[in-house]
């Protein structure tokens, strides 16, 4: 709990994260991480893992776990390494996981906050692309937007039950009166 975890090798035996920081490789440098035996990971904790982007591909650090995993939420961050293009591509595994994985993360994120969605299979985990984060003013916007357009649906239902009464009471006079109505 609240240690942190990094480089490149092997961790022979179970890791449990339950409060701490997996950090794939060392800054700046891509490198491979693996644990030989089970995975478990806490609400509270992360993993790290770099990436590199020319404009064409993306490749990154590289986490194995050999045992059976367990995820009980926590985040995924993927940062990019200084000359990077800080863009995700489709199709980069950074997570290899051929003992299976019961659970998921809490958040998928790369480093500038945007949500990273993934395909879990076949015990690879695959990142398929990235829903930029919302920024605060478009959230207070769509904030806004939600309740003037409650209080324009309050307004446009006030309105249809005044004019439904005035054409009840019409429809009421025209039949008595006349016996038809028309309507233009």
């Amino acid at each position: 709990g609240g240690a942190r975890l990094g480089g490149t090798g092997t961790v022979a035996g179970n890791v449990v994260n339950a409060n701490g920081v997996i950090v794939v490789g060392s800054a700046g440098v891509l490198g491979d991480l693996a644990i030989s035996g089970s995975y478990d990971q806490g609400t509270n904790s992360a993993i790290v893992i770099e990436a590199f982007n020319n404009g064409l591909t993306t490749v990154s650090d590289r986490l194995t776990i050999g045992g059976p995993s367990t995820l009980n939420g926590g985040t995924l961050v993927i940062g990019f390494t200084t000359n990077s293009l800080g863009l995700v591509t489709a199709n980069f595994s950074p997570i290899r996981a051929p003992g299976g994985v019961s659970g998921g993360f809490s958040r998928i994120i790369d480093a500038g906050g945007n949500i990273l969605l993934f395909n879990f299979n076949a015990g690879v985990f695959t990142v398929v692309g990235a829903s930029p984060k919302i920024p605060d003013a478009v959230i207070d916007d769509l904030i806004r937007f939600v309740k003037n357009r409650e209080e324009f649906a309050e307004k446009v239902a006030s309105n249809r039950s005044k004019a439904e009464a005035a054409m009840d009471e019409l429809l009421g006079k025209e039949i008595q009166e006349e016996g038809s109505l028309v309507c233009n």
